[in-house]
């Protein structure tokens, strides 16, 4: 459990109450859930599964709840998390939650990078940084979350993220994407309505 910094901005948010939950019953009046990243992927996954998390995030989707993953919490919204390597645990393969179509593989070398982007859908500007072990990648459609037009200053032309089709469930790579104004107060608008 790391990065809780990416969910800042929400504490200054006229209207907005954040809390860091520890109980599947706590979830019941969430209307964004986040999962923020993770040095330990596969074992916070497995941890959120031993205490009941995994049925409470379905049952609060189901109801329309938001489900936002960043970094590591992206990858364990995907299918599989595979670590052929060992890299982050001794399982070589992992079941996500299956809430997104993507698969993670895990490799040795760490991808750091400040980064410039878009949002896909609203073109909005964003800023942040990547710092994960894993890479992700679409097993079949997928709409990318944001489009990363440079990596430490470098151009570049790539999509990141997925989301489900209702728009609720997402997630990507990108730190720090809600210190961006105008894409937190967007979301914030889109939860609202």
């Amino acid at each position: 459990r790391s990065n809780f910094t990416d969910f800042d901005r929400f504490f200054r948010e006229a209207g907005v109450e954040v809390r860091f939950v520890t109980d599947p019953a706590m979830l019941e009046r969430c209307h964004v859930i986040f999962l923020p990243g993770s040095k330990q992927t596969i074992a916070d996954l497995q941890w959120l599964r031993d205490h009941g998390f995994e049925a409470a995030l379905r049952r609060r989707i189901a109801e329309g709840a938001f489900l936002v993953g960043l970094c590591g919490g992206f990858q364990m919204l995907g299918e599989r998390l595979e670590d052929p390597d060992q890299v982050e645990s001794s399982r070589v393969e992992s079941p996500g939650l299956g809430l997104l179509p993507i698969a993670t593989r895990f490799q040795r070398e760490k991808a750091l990078y400040q980064v410039e982007a878009v949002c896909a859908e609203t073109g909005l500007a964003l800023r942040g940084y990547e710092i994960h072990m894993g890479e992700s990648r679409p097993l079949h459609d997928n709409r990318p979350v944001v489009r990363i037009q440079a990596r430490n200053g470098q151009a570049v032309n790539l999509l990141d993220g997925a989301q489900d089709d209702s728009g609720r469930v997402w997630g990507c790579y990108i730190h720090g994407l809600f210190d961006n104004d105008a894409f937190r107060r967007r979301f914030l608008a889109d939860v609202r309505e």
